[in-house]
């Protein structure tokens, strides 16, 4: 079972109302601001669905679903040259009482490179947090399913 490529904001071709199938496209909106000198490896954040998951014309995974995610990784660059990075992926999604854990994709958050003034620890406020990956909140991510989710 596979998704389709051109389907409109996660819809899949195929698959029964019971089943999300692998490479299924999983659009979240962030639900605060994230960053990397505040979160770090472990730490877990909250989003929600942005975009329906529909499977034979019902969404099995409506928009505003909630969603919980995790960090895997994260660093704020400190040196002239270097990047901050956020890397995340989703755990699960609630449905009504219901639990669903996610495998997907994990999507990397990167800063631009520390300028020398940064790097050398300028007083301004942009250079003290531009080592910082950053999302801010309602930002949309895109994730994608790695194995299928049992909706039974």
């Amino acid at each position: 079972m596979s998704s389709s490529a051109g389907a409109p904001a996660g819809a899949a071709d195929h698959g029964s109302a019971q089943e999300i199938p692998a490479n299924t496209v999983l659009w979240v909106r962030l639900r605060k601001d994230i960053d990397s000198r505040h979160l770090k490896a472990g730490d877990h954040f909250a989003a929600e669905v942005s975009s329906p998951i529909v499977l034979n014309g019902q969404a099995v995974v409506p928009q505003g679903t909630p969603v919980d995610g995790v960090v895997e990784q994260s660093q704020t660059a400190t040196q002239q040259g270097a990047s901050g990075q956020l890397q995340l992926r989703l755990t699960s999604f609630r449905r009504g009482l219901r639990q669903f854990t996610v495998q997907t994709t994990t999507v990397t958050l990167q800063s631009p490179t520390v300028s020398p003034a940064a790097a050398k620890g300028g007083n301004s406020d942009l250079a003290r947090h531009e080592g910082d990956a950053f999302a801010p909140k309602n930002e949309n991510l895109q994730f994608i399913l790695t194995a299928p989710v049992n909706l039974r």
